[in-house]
């Protein structure tokens, strides 16, 4: 690494600075080395180094989070995200509950198992599973799940960015591991069929197959062509079976019949039997009794 070297008045000018970059500390050492030091300077220098060494973060004791402060920040990020305001109401108050029940997976708070609108005999609820979301098209699904995930990236790629816990204690918003990454099952095809390299295929079934990932609208997503037809989301679930990694997916009612048993169904045929038969093991499945909110 070729960086610049410091002399006498630059180091003088910065060995008194209360915290040095890591170029800063690597010019300091190298001025140390190759320049020399009086006895006073040497031992300041190690002193200095010495209490950078030592010092650590201390971070308030682990606590769950806040999810009424989670809440209010979901207000302000719904607001930007969907140029609209949240209305807690809507569905006679199911809008509301999705919302908790989301902030409560999400930042691992066992208040989740005891969601009305978590089906408890089909899958057994987990905190270690994903979430498949179903519900009738228009019900909120989408729009919220957009303003949490902004919320959660904005949180997470911010320097400093901290939460309240339930102790009214500042955390850490990364502490929670909250974080993942959000995509619609069509974009995924269109990223899918521009892949030209071995190299790209590669990275591209990295990106998908691991960690925790949000795909909206599954099973409206059109079939993949790529020198050959693939069903892409068969072939993706069946790989993401194997480790677990989170899945997390919102769909609507098949052909909007209402019924949750026939939309699984059609899930399998459209996936195949393996990914409906390893469905349950995969994740926590929430269902939406709610109307249309669009208008």
């Amino acid at each position: 690494m070729n960086e610049k070297e410091i002399g006498k008045h630059k180091y003088n000018s910065i060995i008194n600075k209360s915290e040095l970059t890591d170029t800063e500390k690597r010019q300091i050492k190298k001025y140390e080395s190759d320049r020399g030091l009086s006895k006073e300077q040497k031992a300041k220098v190690a002193e200095y180094f010495e209490s950078i060494q030592d010092k650590k973060v201390e971070l308030p004791e682990y606590a769950r989070a806040n999810l009424s402060f989670l809440y209010k920040m979901f207000l302000l990020f719904y607001l930007s995200e969907n140029n609209k305001e949240f209305d807690p109401s809507a569905n006679n108050g199911e809008a509301k509950i999705l919302v908790y029940t989301l902030l409560a997976y999400f930042f691992k708070d066992k208040m989740f198992l005891n969601s009305p609108i978590l089906n408890k005999t089909i899958s057994k609820p987990d905190l270690n599973k994903g979430l498949l979301v179903v519900g009738g098209t228009g019900c909120g699904k989408t729009s919220t799940f957009k303003a949490i995930h902004k919320m959660l990236f904005t949180g997470c790629t911010t320097p400093v960015k901290s939460i309240l816990d339930i102790k009214g204690k500042l955390q850490p918003i990364t502490r929670y591991k909250a974080l993942f990454g959000f995509s619609t099952c069509n974009d995924v095809v269109s990223e899918y069929e521009g892949l030209n390299t071995a190299e790209e295929k590669k990275n591209f079934w990295n990106k998908y197959t691991k960690g925790t990932r949000y795909f909206d609208d599954l099973t409206t997503e059109r079939e993949a062509s790529n020198y050959g037809k693939v069903n892409l989301f068969q072939e993706m679930f069946e790989k993401r079976s194997i480790d677990l990694p989170k899945t997390i997916a919102t769909m609507n009612y098949h052909d909007q019949s209402g019924s949750l048993k026939q939309t699984l169904d059609y899930l399998g045929e459209k996936y195949g039997f393996r990914v409906h038969d390893r469905l349950f093991q995969m994740v926590n499945i929430i269902e939406l009794k709610g109307t249309s909110l669009r208008k």
